[in-house]
């Protein structure tokens, strides 16, 4: 394994990581390696494929008239 070191990183990612180091009671450098491995494996397919998932979990149908919803809300106030 190799070592890395990262320099002008903005602050909100550094702050970022720390909080959720400190959170999870894990090393910082812990969470940062996991960050970049999640970032790294996950290319545009992968993204696609867990969408499509995500999406197949949905319950049916998946579109709604929302012209139906806006009128019930507004007959019930």
């Amino acid at each position: 394994m190799g070592d890395i070191t990262l320099v002008d990183l903005e602050d909100e990612i550094l702050r970022s990581l720390a909080l959720q180091a400190d959170t999870t009671g894990r090393s910082l450098q812990d969470v940062a390696r996991e960050a970049l491995k999640r970032g790294l494996l996950q290319n545009s397919e992968e993204r696609v494929a867990l969408s499509r998932r995500i999406r197949a979990l949905q319950e049916k149908p998946l579109t709604s008239d929302t012209t139906e919803m806006i009128r019930r809300m507004r007959e019930a106030g």
